[in-house]
């Protein structure tokens, strides 16, 4: 017990960066940031790991304008591991540090991240409120993140049930997709317009729409 208790006290007493084989510098934080999310959806083992070490970074050198992405992605975990709870009280932590620092992108994303845990919480009105609130900021600052928006808008039309709005949507996501010559995007664009017109009966354009989708996909 006395040699379990040295080893937690020495482990303790360790330099804050005594652990990583190379210690984070300001440019190679901001590189792992970039490339943490798409380990996030593969589910990369390593994802906790870093997230410890970015931790310690931050707290060694505060800097807002990163926090606020490293906290967005923390939530964006949360929301893939459907603890909804943990990922909208870390988002809320995200957009402090966004203002803060200034970073409007992580502000953006953080209104993202809310509308999608609104939408699965069943709160569709407040989910588009968040949603409008990402989609104005992203757009302001002329990020292709606005696509992801479009597409969380569409979901959230198609709960409510409101065809006109989501086949609205579906065109202005095209038009925004066209110009970014995102053809993902575009698919899904023509697809939201598709499911509007087969709901509002207008089965010709459905099909075409439809068509285009599947052709894009």
């Amino acid at each position: 017990m006395k040699c379990i208790f040295a080893i937690v006290c020495f482990t303790m007493a360790l330099p804050t960066f005594a652990f990583l084989k190379e210690p984070l510098n300001t440019t190679s934080s901001v590189t792992t940031l970039d490339e943490l999310k798409q380990r996030i959806q593969n589910n990369d083992e390593s994802v906790e790991t870093t997230f410890t070490e970015l931790g310690y970074f931050f707290d060694a050198h505060p800097n807002a304008f990163q926090q606020a992405r490293l906290f967005n992605l923390r939530a964006y975990k949360h929301i893939l591991e459907q603890d909804l709870v943990a990922g909208y009280e870390t988002l809320l932590e995200a957009r402090k540090l966004a203002k803060k620092g200034g970073n409007t992108m992580a502000l953006a994303e953080s209104f993202r991240l809310e509308g999608l845990i609104l939408d699965l919480s069943g709160e569709h009105a407040r989910a588009l409120e968040a949603l409008n609130k990402s989609l104005a900021a992203f757009i302001e600052v002329n990020s292709d993140n606005a696509l992801l928006v479009y597409s969380a808008m569409g979901n959230v039309y198609m709960s409510l049930q409101n065809y006109e709005m989501m086949l609205q949507l579906g065109q202005n996501f095209l038009a925004a997709a066209q110009r970014l010559n995102d053809k993902e995007n575009k698919a899904i664009a023509y697809f939201f317009q598709g499911y509007a017109q087969t709901e509002l009966g207008d089965y010709q354009d459905a099909k075409i729409s439809l068509l285009l989708a599947e052709e894009l996909f």
